[in-house]
């Protein structure tokens, strides 16, 4: 019975996107959008690339610009199969209660109990994906964190949590639950971290990334880093009860330079906390404090404003754009391979050693969404 539903539900999708989702996309790409109620959980998708006389290249987005396959590039006559998971989730809690949104925030692709999937391809007859529920043993690595995290609906914004997918194969499903302004403290008030501890099961992983806003807590300086401590330690004892393991992220750098045109950090006493939180609870620790640091120097402060997004002309100086996002996923996926050995070989094969001294060349990803006109927080 199991192998029927998975064979109806594979042809539900496939007959979905036949009907015609296919429209014109940017820059010269064929957008072909698959959109259907599939309720929560993990669901594999099998895209299939290539064209009997033409060469091809290939993106995939889930779930409101998040990237799952990254630049798929086919010859003439060759037909490849790429998989990957998507996590798909609702707000409801186990009592009957909701995580508490703001905002826009229930109206995005993330919470809508949808499966939502952009094909971004050069070939006009793209087929669309077909769609399975992933395997029962599938792990899920949740994200934990704010704006320099979450997943954004509008260009041209991105977060590594948002990048992060395309460097996984489709044995993981990343299930991305931070959101914008949010600091330990406001994560667990809105039962967002009681959204991730009913989701999770043993064997599954927490990123865990704040800072930013707790930062903003009005109190002495000794009490808000006790306060910090306090809640990081009990949300990796909470994940932990659930048979889960957990991984800590220093929250990356703002962009800020001095009049001598000299970088300078914002961020130490929480890069710190981390790494001390990190060897108290024996937790992989991946220090993006340092390595955003370092990639901010590399390439100087007017090279660096190419990592940052804006709206209305402006630059926005702490939130990253899909560019920035990207570099910033490569350094994590840097950390899970020096420090995470067991999802290390869970990254998608053939990733090139990345360094923060000698970061990526914008890697064009076409733009889908629209243009941001306020600051994540204000939206």
């Amino acid at each position: 019975m199991k192998k029927t539903v998975g064979f109806l539900v594979a042809a539900m999708g496939a007959a979905a996107l036949a009907a015609g989702a296919a429209t014109r996309g940017p820059s010269g790409f064929t957008r072909v959008s698959f959109d259907e109620p599939r309720g929560e959980g993990n669901w594999r998708c099998a895209v299939t690339f290539g064209d009997a006389a033409l060469a091809t290249t290939n993106w995939v987005k889930a779930e409101g610009r998040r990237l799952m396959l990254d630049k798929v590039v086919t010859a003439p006559g060759e037909i490849v199969t790429r998989t990957f998971t998507v996590n798909t989730r609702n707000n409801l809690l186990p009592d009957g209660g909701r995580v508490r949104m703001g905002g826009g925030e229930s109206r995005h692709e993330r919470w809508d109990d949808r499966l939502t999937v952009d094909i971004l391809s050069t070939n006009p007859a793209q087929p669309p994906p077909v769609v399975t529920p992933a395997p029962a043993e599938t792990v899920t690595v949740f994200l934990a964190g704010d704006s320099t995290v979450c997943c954004y609906n509008t260009e041209p914004y991105g977060t590594w949590g948002q990048m992060l997918p395309a460097f996984f194969d489709e044995t993981v499903a990343v299930a991305n639950h931070a959101e914008c302004g949010r600091s330990l403290a406001s994560f667990k008030a809105e039962r967002r971290q009681e959204k991730v501890l009913a989701l999770a099961r043993p064997g599954d992983w927490l990123f865990i990334q704040f800072g930013h806003n707790d930062q903003k807590e009005k109190c002495a300086f000794d009490e808000r880093m006790r306060r910090y401590a306090e809640r990081l330690a009990a949300l990796i004892d909470a994940f932990r009860a659930k048979g889960g393991r957990v991984v800590l992220v220093s929250p990356m750098e703002r962009r800020r330079f001095d009049e001598a045109g000299r970088p300078y950090h914002t961020l130490t006493e929480y890069d710190e906390a981390m790494a001390r939180m990190a060897a108290e609870k024996n937790c992989p620790y991946i220090n993006l404090n340092q390595t955003s640091f370092t990639l901010y120097s590399t390439l100087g402060e007017e090279g660096s404003k190419a990592l940052f997004g804006w709206r209305r002309n402006e630059l926005d100086n702490t939130h990253h754009s899909v560019y920035g996002g990207y570099e910033l996923a490569r350094a994590v996926v840097e950390g899970i391979r020096a420090q995470v050995p067991e999802l290390a070989a869970r990254l998608r094969p053939g990733i090139p050693a990345w360094d923060p001294a000698a970061p990526d060349p914008d890697p064009g990803i076409p733009r889908t969404g629209p243009l941001a006109t306020a600051k994540p927080e204000e939206k």
